[in-house]
């Protein structure tokens, strides 16, 4: 039976899991749901502002999942010493800068040719 002394760790631990596995089912939602409903839109315009729009609602939201899993994983490590959560922290962390560097000149052309074509509405 859990004590009150380790249900703290006990949601630490479980923690960077609970956060990998829903930025895993948002972006697998992302990745298949989303794809097909963008696919089924008949203008490249219309395709491009529903991009927009789930771009804009993901940024933030899965930027909360990535940072509080990585943070999670680095403070489970510190309780353990088990390199498996570095692994973890690292692997998971690695997220942001893929996003930001890797990612980041395809979503700004995209995000930009919508604003230029004056179909974006800034307030999404």
């Amino acid at each position: 039976m859990p004590t009150i002394d380790n249900i703290g760790q006990r949601i630490l631990y479980e923690t960077p899991s609970a956060a990998a596995l829903l930025f895993v089912g948002a972006a697998g939602y992302i990745a298949t749901g989303d794809r097909k409903v963008r696919e089924q839109l008949e203008q490249p315009k219309t395709q491009l502002k529903h991009w927009r729009k789930m771009f804009l609602w993901a940024v933030p939201n899965m930027s909360v999942l990535v940072v509080g899993g990585t943070v999670a994983a680095i403070a489970a490590y510190t309780q353990t010493k088990n390199n498996l959560w570095l692994y973890g922290a690292t692997t998971f962390g690695s997220i942001i800068p893929y996003t930001i560097f890797g990612m980041g000149k395809t979503n700004s052309y995209l995000s930009n040719s919508l604003k230029e074509s004056g179909e974006a509405d800034l307030k999404e």
